[in-house]
């Protein structure tokens, strides 16, 4: 594999990872809640297109029945990503993340991954403590590695990969036109980002019409994302608030994920 494959490939990957977090984007001033907009047993299914390819599924799940530890309540989150056999342009992903997420905070206690590409596996176990700072204990089974992580408290609370779609549930968007602020805690680094509330619209959602509103995406400039347009999120204007859709513009081309309604 040429330099430039092996730049294609990566950047392919960690757009598929990219995609997912900005599903289930967090903001800073979300609102706590008695009952969620998510309900237990709830299962949603995305698919991935690549231009104007479909290329692959996602789905995402609640378990029907609460999890407690030390006595607390937590919501048993699960989404699995898999790209179709026949796309030959990067190798074949699947993984697999399932966190525990505080149902009362919404902020996760241990998250789980189990990724694949082509022949390489990554297999980590993300451990979440709470104090005058965030800790996250770090276990790469497939390397037999421990890493530790120390982040200062803010305003913005630091989620893993699924917390932040527990949360993104429960923003009110139809009203803030304030800037939104992510933190994701994602294979050692912390990701931050921006949204930007957009004009407010009707979506398409196969057999009825949903009131939506679009969030502009913003990232930092790296090798996948040069300056300028990076994508948008599509989330409904309902007691649901369903991530409807999102667009990621990269250098190799654009990325996108749609929700599917369930028959």
């Amino acid at each position: 594999m040429n330099k430039y494959e092996q730049h294609s490939e990566k950047s392919i990957h960690l757009t598929l990872v990219t995609l997912l977090f900005f599903l289930f984007i967090s903001h800073s001033s979300f609102t706590q809640h008695k009952s969620h907009p998510f309900k237990k047993g709830e299962k949603l299914t995305y698919s991935m297109h690549f231009g104007w390819f479909e290329v692959g599924k996602a789905e995402i799940s609640i378990d029907p029945e609460l999890e407690y530890v030390d006595g607390k309540a937590h919501y048993s989150v699960q989404c699995s990503i898999y790209t179709a056999p026949w796309v030959k342009f990067f190798r074949n992903f699947n993984a697999c993340y399932e966190s525990l997420v505080n149902a009362q905070t919404l902020k996760p206690l241990v998250s789980y991954r189990d990724l694949k590409s082509g022949r390489e596996i990554d297999i980590r176990t993300d451990k979440f403590y709470y104090g005058d700072s965030v800790k996250v204990h770090a276990y790469v089974e497939d390397l037999d590695e421990n890493r530790y992580h120390t982040f200062g408290k803010k305003d913005v609370p630091i989620l893993d990969f699924l917390s932040t779609y527990l949360h993104v549930r429960n923003v009110n968007f139809e009203k803030s036109d304030e800037p939104v602020e992510v933190r994701t805690f994602y294979s050692n680094t912390l990701y931050e980002f921006q949204m930007f509330p957009q004009a407010h619209q009707t979506y398409n959602l196969k057999s009825r019409k949903v009131k939506a509103r679009e969030l502009k995406l913003e990232f930092p400039e790296n090798e996948m994302f040069k300056k300028g347009k990076h994508g948008s999120l599509i989330i409904s204007e309902d007691k649901e608030k369903l991530p409807l859709r999102v667009d990621i513009n990269i250098i190799l081309g654009s990325f996108i994920l749609k929700l599917q309604e369930d028959k």
